[in-house]
């Protein structure tokens, strides 16, 4: 059996953003990345927190894809929206950190939560054009902003979870 331990502070995304190009080359270079997601999620450790992130999206989909679902005039999640959580939650492929919670949000937005304890927590949440809104805390310190998702994690997102992880030792 092969272990794969993977470093936090390595920037794995690097070599998995796919282009945006549009000539042969850059397809080619896409469909490699796609095989290669495609290989890691359907590996047994990696894949598993994959596969449930995937299921879970779905399913929140499923529960809170109508406007109202909440019984308090909350915006349904759509599809985009979902897609969009989802190829969010791809790029955490490599980070040696604990599957997320996944919420919904009453805006229609996604939410990724990371706790590893009382008063230190990461949230990071996802609309449909790819904005992400993020709020740690890290004991009596706060980190906030707004960044934009381009199939790639922000730093600031990166730097926030790994403050989280140093904090609780891990």
């Amino acid at each position: 059996m092969t272990t794969m331990v993977l470093d936090l502070n390595y920037d794995y995304n690097a070599g998995l953003v796919q282009s945006n190009g549009s000539c042969k080359e850059s397809q080619d270079i896409n469909d490699e990345i796609k095989e290669l997601r495609c290989y890691f999620t359907n590996a047994n450790s990696i894949g598993t927190s994959i596969r449930e992130v995937q299921e879970e999206l779905d399913d929140l989909f499923k529960e809170c894809g109508e406007d109202n679902w909440d019984g308090y005039n909350a915006s349904g999640i759509s599809k985009d929206i979902k897609d969009m959580a989802e190829r969010f939650a791809n790029c955490f492929l490599f980070l040696n950190i604990p599957k997320p919670e996944i919420i919904p949000e009453p805006t229609g937005a996604i939410a990724f939560e990371w706790e590893v304890s009382k008063g230190n927590s990461f949230i990071a949440s996802i609309n449909s054009i790819g904005q992400i809104a993020y709020v740690g805390f890290f004991g009596v310190n706060r980190s906030k902003g707004l960044e934009t998702f381009n199939d790639e994690i922000p730093d600031s997102i990166l730097n926030n979870l790994k403050r989280l992880y140093s904090i609780s030792g891990s």
